[in-house]
């Protein structure tokens, strides 16, 4: 099977803004930031709503853990 196929298959899992604030602990504001500086990818739903996908969140993650020492 084609790696094409694969994504509509088993498409990406994408969280509200809620979901994520809630994961990292942290407002759902700091998540708006986040998201307006670039340091958090998102799509826009509709008009108003906004998802993170799952691979978005790790980038994030894997993005603020490297740069620590």
């Amino acid at each position: 099977m084609s790696k094409r196929s694969d994504q509509y298959q088993n498409p990406p899992r994408l969280l509200t803004v809620e979901e994520v604030a809630e994961f990292l602990g942290v407002s759902t504001r700091t998540v708006g930031r986040l998201m307006h500086t670039g340091k958090l990818a998102f799509h826009r739903v509709g008009i108003r709503a906004v998802r993170i996908s799952q691979d978005a969140l790790n980038k994030y993650l894997n993005a603020t853990r490297g740069g620590r020492s």
